[in-house]
């Protein structure tokens, strides 16, 4: 069979095409909802615990935006700093005149034992994705940068070597 036919040549380039091609749409996909929204003024926090569950489970991520703590409402998820941890939880209360919000999981019985005082206000939670969390810290981490970038490297040498057989 010549270059046109599909004999183990051929079969092996539109293999190697299609491998490349997964594994470089795989990492794109997976980085979009790491990247984009950041350019987009979010803040994204991994949120490690099950006290927002069920309607943010842990390990998922939360993308958050600046906001004035006066026009947070009851109700609204935001995001605060506790000491050296980010909280995520729902406003209860915002306390203008003292300017501290009561706060409370949703998974737990009851408000937060400690106030949050506007100045460690970070903003409202818009939007969050269950999963992608786990992936976050995946990629946060120095390993896990290195086997991005490899996966990425091998899909991009899956077409280099598809393209080397279909030349010969």
């Amino acid at each position: 069979m010549g270059r046109s036919g599909m004999g183990r040549n051929g079969f092996l380039i539109v293999l190697f095409r299609v491998l490349g091609t997964l594994i470089l749409l795989s990492v794109i996909l997976t980085a979009i909802p790491l990247t984009i929204p950041s350019m987009m003024g979010y803040q994204m926090f991994h949120v490690k615990t099950g006290s927002m569950a069920p309607a943010i489970p842990a390990d998922s991520v939360v993308y958050v935006k600046p906001a004035d703590a006066l026009d947070v409402k009851e109700g609204d998820v935001i995001a605060f700093y506790r000491g050296k941890d980010t909280i995520i939880h729902r406003v209860v209360e915002n306390r203008f005149v003292t300017g501290e919000f009561v706060t409370k999981g949703d998974a737990n019985e009851q408000p937060d034992l400690d106030l949050t005082h506007y100045r460690y206000f970070i903003g409202t939670v818009r939007f969050s994705i269950p999963v992608i969390g786990a992936l976050m810290v995946v990629y946060a981490s120095n390993v896990g940068k290195i086997y991005v970038l490899c996966f990425a490297v091998s899909g991009a040498l899956f077409h280099v070597l598809a393209n080397k057989m279909q030349d010969q």
